[in-house]
C-alpha cells in the first residue's frame, strides 16, 4: 500500500483510531469549528468541476498490531481535525438521522480511542455535553462539549431543513466515485517509525507537513515506480536513491541565498504568500503554476494527479530540467543580470521561463532587453532618444518606482559591462535589506530633533575631530580633548555650540536652528537647482542610509568610505558618485555641485544609451 495518499471521509468510516498517551487532548474552539462546518457547507454549494473537492489538512497514522476488520491505526497528527469531524456526524445522526450513520451508510462512524481518557466515548456521543458538572471535570470535556453545542447552534442558527440537511452529509460523506468528496491527505508512515518523535516534530510549534514532504513520500515511494515486482526492488532502491541524492542537491543549491534570491522575490505578486523553510517546494509550485491565492495543499494535489497519468520518473526528469534551467541562467553573466532584475522588479518568472522555451537564445536575449527597457520607459516607447532624456524628468516622491528601477539598473549594468572583472550584482543583500533612495546633497530644510537631532550633531563632531563620540553627554574634560583634535579650518566658536546642543535634553532644537545656517557655510554646501531630481540621488541599504540620512555631503562620504574599507557592500554606481568618478572637475573632491550632478546624470543615460542600442553578435 503507498504511504500516501487522498482518502475520502466515507473510506475512514469503520476505522479505528488510537490517539496516544502523548498527545494533548482535544482543544477546537468555537472559531474553528464553525469555520470547518462553513467550508464544507460552501463547497457543497458552489459549481464545482467534476474532478473537484474539498481537502483537509493531512492526518497522519501509523498501523497498528491490533487486528480489526477496517484496520487500527495510530493518529498521530490530525486529531483535532477527525475528532470535530466525528462530533458533526454525532449531532447530525442525533437531530436528522434519528438513526445511526452506519444505518443510512452501511459503515459505522470510525472509533476514536483516547487511551488516557475515561468516559470519552460517551461524552464523544454527546450524551452528556448538557450536565455541566460533567464538562467541570476535565478540560477535555469541556472543549468536546463546546464544540458537541457549537455544531448543533451552528445547524440551528443556519435553518437547516431536511435538504439542508442531506446536501451537507452526501458532501461529507461522498464515496470515492460519486462527484466531488470530501478528502484527507492520508500520510500512513512506517510501522518501525518513532510516533512520539513524529508527533513531537508536527506540533511542537505546529510545523505542518509541507508540500515538499508531501511529494517527496511520493516520488520514494517504491509502489509508484514503473517496475515494482519483487524482482525488481534491487533496481527501484537504486531510483530512490538517485531521487533522493538529486532531490538533496537541488535543496542544497537553493539554499544557497546568492542563487535563491536570483529567483526568488517575496513581493512577487504571484508568491508573495509563501515562505518557504524548504526551498525546493518553490520549484513545485513554480511548475504547477500555483495560484497565489490556493489552498495551502493545491501543489500536492497536482502531483498526485499526475500519478495517475505519468510515472515518477518522467515527473521527476520535468523537475530536473525547470530547476537546470534557472541553474543555467543564474550561471550565464549577462541572464543573471537581467533576469535577476526582471524579477526583483516584478516580473514573473514563470512568464520569463515560457519564452526561454519558445525562442532561440539570440531572440531570449532581445526579449530580456525589451523587457528590461518597459520596466524605465512607458510601454517600451521605442524612440531610444526621446525615451533617454524623459529620465531627466522624474522626480523624488512621485516617480519613486521608476527611478528605484533606474538606479538598480545603472547599478546592475556597470558590473555587466565590466566584463574583465568577475563581481556580480548580490541581489540577495537587495533583498534581504531595505534599499533607500537616497538624496546625495542633504536637505538644508530637514526639521530634526530628539535622537535624530543628537545622532546628527554625532556625526559632525566625529568628522571633524576623527574621533568616535561614545557617550551620551560630553563632559568638559572630554569635550576640550575633542576641540584638540579639530582641524584647523573648523570654527572652535561653532564646534562648542553644537557640544551644547548634543549635551541638551531639550530645547536643543531650538540651539540647532539658530547654528543651522553656520554649518552650511562651514559644509560650503552650495543649493543645487532640483535636489530631487534623479541626478541627486542614489540606491543605498536602509542601515547605512539611516545613520547619515541628513549629513552633509562630505560627512555621508567619509561613511560611504569607511564602509567599502570594512568590505560591506556598498552598489558601485553609489561608490562612484561620492568618489566623484562621474565628475569631470576634480578641484573640490569634498563637495557635491550642481556640475557633479550633471555629470551623474550623463553617466547614467550614457550607460543606458549604450545597453538598449547595443547590437553584439546574436550567432546562436
Amino acid at each position: 500500500m503507498s504511504p500516501i495518499t487522498l482518502k475520502t471521509i466515507y473510506d475512514m468510516l469503520g476505522k479505528k483510531f488510537i490517539i496516544s498517551y502523548y498527545q494533548r487532548g482535544y482543544r477546537w474552539a468555537k472559531e474553528q469549528v464553525e469555520q470547518l462546518l462553513e467550508d464544507i457547507w460552501e463547497f457543497s454549494q458552489k459549481n464545482k468541476n467534476e474532478d473537484e473537492f474539498y481537502c483537509l489538512q493531512p492526518i497522519v497514522v501509523k498501523k497498528t498490531k491490533e487486528k480489526t476488520e477496517d484496520g487500527c491505526w495510530e493518529l498521530i497528527d490530525g486529531q483535532q481535525r477527525l475528532t470535530t469531524i466525528y462530533i458533526i456526524l454525532k449531532v447530525i445522526e442525533d437531530i436528522h438521522l434519528k438513526k445511526t450513520i452506519s444505518e443510512a451508510y452501511n459503515k459505522e462512524i470510525f472509533h476514536l480511542n483516547y487511551q488516557v481518557r475515561e468516559k470519552f466515548d460517551e461524552i464523544l456521543d454527546g450524551k452528556s455535553c448538557d450536565d455541566e458538572s460533567i464538562k467541570e471535570k476535565n478540560i477535555d470535556f469541556y472543549y468536546i462539549c463546546e464544540s458537541y453545542n457549537t455544531v448543533k447552534n451552528w445547524f440551528k442558527r443556519n435553518q437547516f431543513n431536511f435538504n439542508k440537511y442531506n446536501k451537507f452529509l452526501s458532501t461529507l460523506l461522498a464515496e470515492e466515485d460519486e462527484d466531488n468528496p470530501v478528502k484527507v491527505i492520508w500520510y500512513e508512515v512506517e510501522e518501525n517509525a518513532d510516533a512520539v518523535e513524529i508527533f513531537t516534530r508536527l506540533n511542537i510549534g505546529k510545523i505542518p507537513l509541507t508540500n515538499a514532504e508531501l511529494i517527496r513520500a511520493l516520488f520514494l515511494n517504491s509502489s509508484n515506480f514503473a517496475n515494482s515486482n519483487q524482482d525488481d526492488q534491487e533496481q527501484i532502491r537504486l531510483k530512490q536513491l538517485q531521487i533522493a541524492t538529486e532531490w538533496d542537491e537541488i535543496e542544497y543549491t537553493l539554499q544557497r541565498d546568492e542563487f535563491w534570491f536570483f529567483i526568488f522575490d517575496k513581493n512577487n505578486k504571484t508568491f508573495s504568500d509563501r515562505n518557504y523553510d524548504t526551498r525546493i517546494e518553490y520549484i513545485f509550485d513554480l511548475i504547477k503554476e500555483r495560484p497565489k491565492d490556493a489552498e495551502d495543499y493545491f501543489t500536492f494535489y497536482k502531483f498526485y494527479e499526475d500519478l495517475k497519468s505519468k510515472d515518477i520518473e518522467s515527473l521527476w526528469k520535468e523537475i530536473k530540467r525547470f530547476f537546470y534551467t534557472l541553474k543555467e541562467w543564474y550561471e550565464n553573466n549577462e541572464s543573471y543580470h537581467l533576469i535577476g532584475y526582471l524579477i526583483a522588479t516584478g516580473k514573473d518568472i514563470l512568464s520569463i521561463k515560457d519564452e526561454y522555451d519558445r525562442k532561440t537564445k539570440s531572440e531570449f536575449r532581445k526579449y530580456l532587453k525589451e523587457e528590461v527597457y518597459k520596466t524605465i520607459f512607458n510601454n517600451g516607447d521605442p524612440n531610444i532618444n526621446e525615451a533617454l532624456e524623459s529620465i531627466k524628468e522624474l522626480e523624488y516622491g512621485r516617480d519613486n518606482t521608476k527611478i528605484r528601477n533606474i538606479l538598480l539598473l545603472f547599478n546592475i549594468l556597470i558590473l555587466l559591462n565590466n566584463k574583465g572583472a568577475n563581481i556580480r550584482f548580490p541581489f540577495d543583500r537587495y533583498k534581504k535589506e531595505k534599499w533607500d533612495i537616497e538624496h546625495v546633497f542633504s536637505q538644508t530644510d530637514i526639521d530634526l530633533k530628539g535622537k535624530t537631532l543628537k545622532e546628527y550633531v554625532k556625526l559632525i563632531l566625529e568628522f571633524w575631530t576623527g574621533e568616535k563620540v561614545e557617550t551620551e553627554k560630553l563632559d568638559k574634560n572630554t569635550a576640550n580633548a575633542l576641540e584638540e583634535k579639530l582641524d584647523k579650518s573648523v570654527n572652535k566658536e561653532l564646534f562648542r555650540k553644537l557640544v551644547e546642543i548634543y549635551n541638551k535634553d531639550k530645547d536643543a532644537k531650538e540651539l540647532f536652528d539658530e547654528v543651522k545656517k553656520e554649518l552650511i557655510e562651514a559644509f560650503q554646501e552650495e543649493e543645487i537647482e532640483n535636489r530631487d531630481n534623479i541626478s541627486n540621488l542614489v540606491l543605498l541599504d536602509a542601515g547605512t542610509n539611516r545613520a547619515y540620512k541628513n549629513a552633509f555631503f562630505p560627512i555621508k562620504r567619509a561613511i560611504i568610505l569607511e564602509k567599502i574599507k570594512n568590505g560591506n557592500f556598498v552598489p558601485i554606481g553609489t561608490q562612484n558618485v561620492f568618489l566623484k568618478a562621474y565628475s569631470k572637475r576634480f578641484d573640490n573632491i569634498m563637495f557635491w555641485t550642481e556640475d557633479d550632478a550633471k555629470d551623474y546624470l550623463n553617466a547614467i543615460i550614457d550607460t543606458f544609451n549604450a545597453f538598449f542600442n547595443q547590437r553584439g553578435n546574436e550567432n546562436e
